[in-house]
């Protein structure tokens, strides 16, 4: 998500020429030059939180709808061993949801190990997930405390599998 700020001929152009039109979720049009970076960060939250709904509804739904055809991994052990191999997955997680430790790599897999090494960069196995899932080009949704309670608070939507020989647009 990508709220662009600058006055309104700045924006313009910036669409013009963007790349990236498909990740901005707002605008905030105005002078912003002398703004701090928390000021701006105050000024785009709304804008953020806005879009967001929108995405928290609509992730939601695709997680009710992908039970009945059994494309989730529901739960930290399961999104685990799916997040290694499904790519373009859509990983839902309550946004306070952390658990200590990291994953582990051994024969294909992702194991949690409680036993957190103090040179890891990570020490949050849901932060590692949700490396795990970005790197494989997936999605992560980020959702209200108690939102997935009955999925245990993370759950991982496979993709859609597209038949050989065509692409996803």
């Amino acid at each position: 998500m990508l709220v662009v700020v600058g006055e309104k001929r700045s924006l313009s152009i910036f669409e013009d020429v963007s790349t990236h039109n498909d990740i901005i979720v707002g605008h905030a049009v105005g002078d912003f030059s002398d703004t701090s970076s928390s000021n701006l960060g105050q000024i785009a939250w709304p804008i953020i939180k806005k879009a967001m709904a929108g995405s928290e509804k609509s992730a939601m739904h695709n997680l009710e709808a992908n039970i009945e055809k059994r494309k989730i991994a529901v739960g930290l052990e399961d999104v685990v061993q799916s997040a290694v191999t499904e790519k373009g997955g859509i990983l839902l997680v309550e946004e306070d949801y952390h658990v200590k430790g990291t994953i582990r790599r051994s024969e294909n897999s992702l194991l949690i190990s409680k036993h957190v090494d103090v040179t890891e960069v990570i020490d949050d196995a849901v932060d590692a997930i949700i490396e795990e899932v970005l790197a494989n080009d997936g999605n992560v949704v980020f959702l209200d405390s108690g939102t997935l309670i009955k999925f245990q608070r993370i759950a991982l939507i496979s993709p859609i599998p597209t038949p050989e020989g065509t692409r996803k647009k």
